[in-house]
């Protein structure tokens, strides 16, 4: 379901199970892999379609083809990082992403293909042909798609045009957000929020 932005209407404020923040690829994936009898919030800050990960054109990195292997993708991964990366998370991220891939495209995301395989190029450091692509608006071709089954979601309200400014936090547990809805300022709360405003990824607190 979607809210027109700056609707003189105010969100429900205290009828979620969870709200997240956030509608670029992450909040957009959470919103979906979420429970479907969940009461979810979707904010986002934005009134028209844009986000960062819809100028995404590069590809999705993933395992595919016999001459790869998570090992490869693995030390590819923490040679680019010089350091800077956690080696459960890498490890994490190689092995679960054919299957995110094949999550994907049963949501309706076609890959480019090459004869009958789906087409890899080889980027940046990757050492193999793993880089998964729909032309050059790969970012653009995921969020569509993932925007499709959320404004078909009747669990999900996602609202334009609203910016989180507070968390609300009791006795060290975050119970909601505060937040700018048009010129009205006011708290909602939920039994969870997830943050998924851009960095390393979706945060739950």
């Amino acid at each position: 379901m979607l809210r027109p932005p700056f609707s003189q209407e105010s969100i429900p404020l205290n009828n979620w199970d969870v709200i997240v923040v956030g509608a670029g690829a992450a909040g957009l994936m959470t919103c979906l892999e979420l429970p479907a009898n969940l009461k979810v919030l979707l904010l986002n800050r934005n009134t028209s379609k844009i986000s960062s990960s819809r100028w995404a054109q590069g590809g999705i990195a993933s395992v595919v083809r016999q001459d790869d292997s998570f090992d490869l993708h693995a030390n590819d991964t923490l040679k680019a990082g010089d350091g800077l990366c956690d080696v459960q998370a890498v490890e994490m991220l190689v092995k679960e992403a054919p299957g995110c891939v094949s999550r994907l495209q049963n949501l309706g995301m076609i890959f480019d293909q090459s004869s009958d395989q789906l087409a890899t190029t080889l980027e940046a450091a990757h050492s193999r042909r793993r880089v998964l692509h729909v032309k050059d608006r790969t970012g653009r071709a995921l969020v569509e798609v993932l925007e499709d089954h959320i404004e078909n979601k009747k669990n999900i309200l996602h609202c334009r045009g609203v910016r989180v400014t507070e968390l609300l936090i009791d006795n060290e547990e975050c119970k909601g957000v505060q937040v700018l809805d048009g010129a009205n300022l006011y708290w909602i709360q939920s039994r969870a929020v997830v943050l998924a405003t851009g960095g390393g990824g979706p945060f739950i607190y």
